[in-house]
């Protein structure tokens, strides 16, 4: 729509521009032919004097933004509290089963009361504070080694016990012995061995599990 007829020449005077000004208006914003007589439009007037309505600009749809994927954070387990107490009665247990074969393996080899005390509460009392000092992988070696001579001395303790060997030098089998030899139909001797020292494995175990926990 034009401003009621006014030519190019009108608005100039009216806005205080000469005609030159307004055809270096025209040349950079418009274009095309310029004539002072031309009647502009409302938009064009906006551009040439700045006066008027601004002409409208054609909004341009946003692009659709792409739905964000969303990340599944994988959950760590938690780490299981170790109750230390219960291990540490445990290892007691396991330790007080063996202090008695320890003994009489001692006694047996000192032939001295006192000083096969000495060493098997000594072998008893060392993992304890072995495991309690952290005092790195040497207390895991000693505390192993330890299960290992428990294994040996109930080993023989219960082999000494049910062959009556602990006593005598003659094969003399416990009731038990012979129940279990007349079981299988095997002789006392093998089966005394089998029984000892899968007992003596299973005391290793409810001490090893322990040691190893303890440790972490």
């Amino acid at each position: 729509m034009d401003k009621g007829g006014q030519t190019i020449a009108d608005l100039c005077g009216q806005y205080g521009r000469t005609i030159e000004a307004a055809r270096k208006q025209w040349s950079r914003t418009i274009g095309g032919q310029f004539s002072r007589t031309y009647v502009p439009t409302e938009a064009e007037i906006f551009v040439i004097f700045g006066k008027g309505q601004k002409p409208k600009q054609e909004e341009k749809p946003e692009p659709a933004k792409a739905p964000t994927p969303k990340l599944i954070q994988k959950q760590e387990p938690k780490p299981i509290r170790l109750n230390k107490p219960l291990l540490w009665v445990c290892l007691s247990l396991s330790l007080g089963c063996s202090v008695p074969n320890m003994f009489d393996v001692m006694f047996a080899i000192k032939e001295s009361a006192w000083r096969a005390g000495i060493v098997t509460a000594s072998l008893t009392i060392s993992p304890f504070l072995l495991i309690g000092a952290r005092v790195g992988k040497l207390a895991n070696v000693a505390a192993y080694l330890v299960i290992g001579f428990e294994v040996f001395c109930n080993a023989a303790g219960f082999y000494g016990g049910m062959t009556g060997l602990n006593k005598g030098l003659f094969v003399a089998p416990s009731k038990f012995l012979h129940m279990v030899t007349s079981m299988v139909n095997k002789p006392y001797e093998g089966t005394a061995l089998v029984l000892s020292l899968f007992m003596a494995a299973c005391i290793a175990v409810l001490a090893a599990v322990p040691v190893y926990n303890l440790r972490k």
